[in-house]
């Protein structure tokens, strides 16, 4: 029984596995038709050679597909192909957090790129957005995310602000792509981050954020402002993301408390 039930674990997890894989395919292939690699109307390539790219299974991306069909992104016909019928920005891929570490499953979706590295000296905008003084001394990461099979369009730029004195996660976060610099600043404080205040802005990007994620100036973005908390009312790390409009959404669920009435 010990043995079967040890083949039953395995198998419940390679199915798992899949499921994961198959739904990331579907998210990259439909950022990639939301940035307009692929516009409406366009025949995708076919499964054999998406797969190769994607180097992934057939089985896999045959998978993919079919989500994206009932998302109502493609539609596909025999003898015709994979046809894309809708640039996702009102029917897209939502992405779920239900807890804090949840924020870890998009952060390790795309490849970290950290471009830069510096002690900065807080200006009156970059304070105000921050929500710290004036001249305030912060140690500044600008990154991008980028999807490994379309290096040429990244899907987010991200700048990290740390305190002076974390300046050691720096070099652990350039190391760790797939990791969270929160995460990093825990493991070197020896602390947790207990709670994550995020405000979501549509705005206009900015102009070095625009050549960032190679967009055109002032094209809309979605601004997505984290500050990660310990215990104290100082953040242990705050971050500025910039997503390209129509790639991005977010769901939030919150859920009652044991106890009735309490959140």
């Amino acid at each position: 029984m010990l043995a079967a039930g040890r083949t039953s674990s395995s198998v419940w997890r390679n199915l798992m596995r899949q499921k994961l894989l198959w739904e990331k395919v579907a998210k990259r292939i439909a950022a990639r038709i939301a940035s307009g690699k692929w516009s409406v109307g366009t025949v995708l390539p076919g499964e054999i050679e998406l797969a190769k790219e994607f180097d992934v299974s057939r089985d896999t991306m045959r998978r993919a597909l079919a989500e994206l069909v009932k998302s109502g992104l493609v539609e596909r016909k025999k003898h015709v192909g994979t046809r894309v019928l809708s640039h996702g920005n009102s029917v897209g891929f939502l992405h779920e957090i239900t807890s804090l570490r949840g924020i870890d499953e998009y952060g390790n979706q795309y490849e970290r790129f950290v471009l830069n590295s510096s002690l900065v000296s807080l200006g009156e905008e970059e304070a105000d957005l921050l929500g710290l003084p004036v001249g305030t001394m912060m140690l500044r990461l600008e990154n991008v995310r980028v999807d490994t099979a379309d290096r040429e369009h990244p899907v987010v730029a991200t700048n990290v602000y740390l305190w002076p004195e974390d300046q050691e996660a720096v070099e652990r976060i350039r190391r760790r792509p797939g990791e969270l610099a929160v995460s990093c600043v825990e493991k070197l404080r020896g602390v947790q981050c207990s709670e994550v205040r995020q405000t979501i802005t549509a705005v206009r990007a900015p102009g070095e954020i625009a050549e960032r994620l190679r967009m055109s100036p002032d094209e809309p973005a979605l601004r997505v402002v984290r500050h990660y908390m310990a215990d104290s009312s100082t953040p242990l790390t705050i971050s500025v993301s910039h997503h390209p409009g129509g790639l991005y959404s977010f769901r939030f669920n919150v859920k009652r408390a044991a106890m009735k009435g309490q959140f």
